[in-house]
């Protein structure tokens, strides 16, 4: 469960406590503090604005969201929007982001190897130089997406069709 310890400068969607399809719009980096506890503080200042527990980060609506370089590792995003976000260099190594809403986003250097991207919606992404090694990306909607020197290795799986070559992406050996 969610919990609120102050709403100042949080938006969502709801009335009261935020539930499966809350709106954080424009959270940024410099104000998320993972404890390692697979929970995330969102701060302003010294106050805390909202304590999310990982689980509760399935589902969640965080477009527009500022969370380049953050290190996500420890936390499940299935089924989150993150369109049009900027996840420059962010860390999602084996992070779950089935099904979830990716498109237009800036994954530009984000270390993604073996997470789970299956049936995401990555239309219009910019995945240059992103790591996808043991990516699982079978029934992702790859549309406009830009891959130039996106490392990948015989691990990956793309979407049936797809050719990761003509999009400029490069196999990797996988060792």
């Amino acid at each position: 469960m969610v919990k609120i310890h102050l709403i100042k400068g949080v938006k969502w969607n709801g009335i009261g406590e935020p539930f499966e399809g809350t709106i954080i719009e424009g959270l940024s980096a410099q104000n998320v503090i993972d404890d390692g506890a697979r929970r995330i503080y969102v701060t302003s200042g010294a106050e805390v604005l909202l304590t999310v527990d990982a689980e509760d980060l399935v589902g969640l609506d965080l477009r527009h969201s500022r969370l380049g370089f953050t290190d996500l590792t420890s936390f499940s995003l299935r089924g989150t929007n993150l369109s049009h976000c900027c996840l420059f260099g962010a860390r999602l190594r084996g992070v779950d982001l089935s099904d979830s809403h990716i498109c237009h986003s800036d994954l530009q250097g984000a270390d993604l190897r073996a997470a789970s991207l299956r049936n995401a919606d990555l239309r219009g992404t910019h995945l240059g130089l992103a790591l996808l090694q043991a990516a699982e990306l079978t029934g992702a909607d790859l549309s406009d997406a830009r891959l130039p020197y996106a490392k990948y290795d015989l691990a990956t799986k793309w979407p049936d069709g797809f050719d990761p070559i003509a999009r400029r992406a490069k196999l990797v050996d996988s060792t």
